[in-house]
């Protein structure tokens, strides 16, 4: 195996350089038929990074005494490097059709000083884990000393490549691949319209890519056929998989991260399935769910008549009607029959002190216990136990429901109780089921008293306002509140807590919550963290240091 350590800590520690915004783009230097590429502004990261105050702590002091020399200077002193840390980095992957079917791959730095590179690059190569450099057409070429023939390094005064290109590929091609990059021919990236719409939004780092160009591969390759007859099954035309792109986006904010993907697709696709997905739920279900020690919650608002007619269409619904058949209705009524809007959510194992349904369910004239008791719960860590989850979904039909309780193998396991179904699961281990059923909703439970309190209207404490926002923003969302599930992660010893190093540690129990929502074609996920005065990357880098240096 090839090394590249010696190069990854002299590009590392270019991370740490410099401040500021602007400088060079090369994505003039991407080809227009790239089907992937990423940016990354190292100005506007290197500023929220904070590398003048880091510079001066002990934990960065005592990092730069365990290097050796030479590279101890380029971290005392990170632009002897030559890279201009002012610009945008550059990362793309090309499928080239003119000189071969070759999968391109190339990271591109900007540089500042020509001559300070030079001596960089001869500095780190003291080992010779690359060849010499060889003068080219305007540009200097290195591959590593281990003949790993796709892999290579190129460079002039402005610009210094990393690339691989895939396949076996003679000398004169390859040479032309990396010529292309320094003198390009014909249009760049920027004349592709959805890419330069992205690339507007000067994010901290972007990605952008295209499905255009693989789907134009898989078509016309040995598998063509075969996929033209699933498009067909799907009633997708060939047409439909042209101009559908997404771009995903990294923005480091104080105390938080927010993470942006913008979806592009087809006419043809917007028009066969973008009528599933509501722009927003009408009802969120709040008050169903215990206001606290909730961990995760979900929530989604999809328009199901519009789904059901999109599996109709390619008559997928005939295969959910044969699985229905034993129980007297179809997938249409099945699907009419909720508001396709509702949530689930997750609890440390809810504990019941005084009533359990469960006990009492082979009496059919059981009383549930007074309200006193029944609002009597408390949520419990102890270890090795488990988690609870509530459903809830709107009703439109409530029939549906009632005729499937009834029926004859489901009431064997199934039985009603005042107000409430409980359902007694015959699997050793397995979790007993709470459903609360009325003409406007339907509530499962792994643990009775939310059941028995949606009888009741729901719960009269709130949950947090962040949660039901969150619920309100588009058509799915997500809430997970770390401090409640780290502790029950640690309560619990999970192999996820346990297999963290002390870094994943330290971000873990540092970050306040997840959350995140889809609205139309984009979806958000957003990172809090406890420090609000520091930028994200600036703490997160702190936890790194910290960590490294226990």
């Amino acid at each position: 195996m090839y090394k590249f350590s010696v190069l990854s800590l002299g590009l590392a520690a270019t991370l740490f350089a410099s401040c500021g915004g602007g400088g060079k783009d090369l994505t003039k230097h991407v080809p227009e038929n790239a089907v992937a590429v990423g940016t990354f502004d190292m100005g506007a990261l290197l500023k929220k990074a904070n590398f003048e105050r880091f510079s001066q702590t002990p934990e960065y002091k005592k990092a730069v005494e365990k290097a050796k020399e030479p590279h101890r200077k380029y971290l005392l002193n990170p632009s002897e490097t030559g890279f201009d840390m002012a610009g945008t980095g550059v990362f793309y992957t090309q499928v080239t059709d003119d000189i071969g079917t070759q999968i391109n791959t190339a990271l591109l730095f900007p540089i500042k000083d020509g001559a300070k590179f030079d001596q960089f690059f001869q500095t780190i190569n003291a080992n010779k884990d690359f060849t010499e450099p060889v003068e080219k057409k305007g540009y200097k070429f290195s591959t590593p000393s281990s003949k790993v023939d796709e892999l290579f390094m190129a460079w002039d005064k402005k610009m210094f490549v990393v690339g691989y290109v895939g396949g076996v590929v003679p000398s004169p091609e390859k040479e032309l691949i990396i010529e292309r990059i320094f003198k390009p021919e014909g249009k760049s990236i920027n004349n592709n319209p959805d890419f330069a719409k992205q690339a507007k939004l000067k994010k901290d780092i972007m990605f952008w890519a295209s499905t255009d160009s693989y789907f134009k591969q898989l078509l016309a390759g040995e598998t063509g056929p075969t996929v033209k007859m699933g498009l067909g099954f799907f009633g997708v035309q060939e047409a439909d998989l042209t101009g559908n792109s997404l771009a995903a986006y990294h923005d480091f904010q104080n105390g938080k991260w927010e993470g942006t993907t913008n979806f592009t697709f087809s006419a043809g696709l917007k028009s066969q399935f973008g009528g599933i997905f509501k722009d927003k739920p009408s009802q969120t279900f709040e008050k169903y769910l215990p206001a606290e020690k909730l961990a995760v919650s979900l929530s989604a608002a999809l328009d199901l008549s519009q789904l059901y007619q999109a599996l109709a269409k390619r008559r997928l619904q005939s295969r959910l009607d044969a699985v229905l058949t034993n129980f007297d209705f179809t997938s249409k009524e099945l699907f009419n029959a909720l508001s396709g809007e509702g949530c689930v959510a997750v609890y440390p194992k809810l504990a019941n002190k005084e009533n359990n349904l469960t006990d009492n369910v082979p009496n059919p004239d059981a009383k549930l216990e007074s309200k006193e008791q029944i609002e009597n719960f408390n949520y419990s860590h102890q270890p090795n136990v488990d988690f609870d989850v509530i459903f809830v979904s709107g009703v439109k039909d409530v029939a549906i429901f009632n005729k499937l309780l009834s029926k004859p193998e489901i009431a064997m396991l199934v039985k009603k109780q005042a107000d409430i179904y409980v359902f007694n699961n015959p699997q050793e281990g397995g979790k007993n089921a709470y459903i609360y059923l009325s003409d406007k909703l339907i509530l499962i439970s792994t643990t009775e008293a939310p059941a028995v309190q949606a009888a009741k209207g729901g719960y009269s404490n709130s949950l947090p306002a962040a949660i039901p926002a969150q619920m309100k923003k588009g058509w799915a969302s997500f809430y997970v509140d770390m401090a409640v599930l780290s502790q029950f992660t640690a309560d619990n010893q999970t192999d996820a807590n346990l297999s963290m190093d002390a870094a994943q540690k330290a971000l873990f129990n540092e970050i306040v919550d997840y959350s995140g929502f889809a609205q139309g074609s984009q979806a958000v996920i957003g990172v809090e963290l406890k420090s609000k005065d520091k930028n994200f990357l600036e703490r997160y880098i702190e936890l790194l240091i910290a960590a490294a240096n226990k």
